[in-house]
């Protein structure tokens, strides 16, 4: 059974207590319609841009846009603007002929009193490249990239400034980081996926949890994603070890058949702007779209750092505090 889709009091103990024991977390209204329809026609355009392009053939059933959140998203905090600034300048070492690396006084004092028009062209002159550099002109579908538009920024912050990110604190805390940011588009005629999870669980492994959220209303025939409850910690199988779902390239597991059979995949009837939060070992899958419209969902995903140096080796992505912090002002 899908977790009912009751508004989280604002008063709540643990908004997260839901996701924490059933693995998917059903947020109404995480977004407005008209915010959900405008991110909706920005990524339909980018998947148009995507299509002119040379592809394989036959062409793709699904098609995935990933969103790159750089120094033009950055939170509003000058701390946090100029900890990815020192991040970037670890990788980017200006020419040996040119001034060292600019001293973090030198970048706190260029935040403070530059925009980031005047800060790039500074850091261009001096480095020859900025954080935003644009890439070169894709050639191929596969070297198609979308930086996030105004509609999809749009969406982001409204979903994270109510109770989906309330959630998303309580249960990842707020150094969690965003590592993922993808728009899922299903032509008519894709097929069902297997049920599959998106990470094994494990003891030292940090908790990584995705937020769906639907950009228009999704219709049975579309084959929105299907959720099997109760499948994400060892503690929802009998012998307490969690597993994934069966598929042809594991042996026969019966207690991964019975869990099945106790909890088989359903979809939440979902509005525009609704959300599914759904811990990253969930079994889940997309349904075939059997319709004649294109299924399009953007999903988000964010994972727990659970003490220093465990995200070293990604420095540069945006922290969920940061994320959150920018919104409410």
């Amino acid at each position: 059974m899908i977790p009912p889709d009751t508004p989280i009091p604002p008063d709540t103990p643990n908004p997260a207590s839901f996701l924490n024991t059933r693995g998917i977390q059903v947020i109404p209204g995480s977004c407005s319609f008209s915010t959900a329809h405008e991110c909706l026609s920005s990524i339909n355009q980018s998947v148009s841009e995507k299509l002119l392009l040379p592809g394989p053939n036959p062409p793709p059933d699904r098609h995935f846009l990933n969103y790159l959140f750089t120094f033009s998203t950055l939170p509003t905090s000058p701390e946090a603007k100029l900890q990815s600034l020192e991040a970037f300048y670890k990788k980017h070492k200006p020419p040996s002929n040119q001034n060292k690396s600019l001293t973090r006084p030198q970048l706190s004092k260029l935040i403070a009193q530059k925009s980031w028009g005047d800060i790039f062209s500074i850091l261009r002159a001096k480095y020859g490249t900025t954080p935003d550099e644009p890439q070169a002109k894709p050639t191929h579908q596969s070297d198609f990239r979308s930086p996030p538009s105004p509609p999809v920024n749009a969406l982001l912050r409204a979903v994270l400034s109510g109770p989906a990110g309330s959630v998303l604190l309580s249960a990842l805390g707020p150094s969690a980081v965003l590592t993922e940011c993808t728009s899922i588009s299903s032509e008519p005629g894709a097929p069902e996926q297997m049920l599959h999870s998106d990470s094994t669980w494990g003891v030292n492994e940090p908790r990584q949890v995705t937020a769906f959220v639907a950009l228009h209303d999704l219709e049975t025939a579309m084959g929105p994603t299907r959720f099997c409850e109760s499948t994400a910690f060892p503690g929802c199988f009998p012998d307490g070890k969690w597993r994934p779902p069966e598929d042809e390239n594991s042996g026969p597991d019966p207690i991964a058949r019975e869990k099945l059979a106790q909890a088989p995949p359903a979809a939440p009837v979902l509005k525009a702007g609704d959300a599914v939060l759904m811990d990253s070992t969930t079994w889940h899958g997309g349904g075939g779209n059997v319709s004649s419209v294109r299924r399009t969902i953007l999903s988000m995903t964010f994972v727990e750092c659970r003490g220093p140096g465990e995200m070293s080796h990604r420095e540069e992505l945006m922290k969920l505090e940061d994320l959150i912090n920018k919104n409410s002002k």
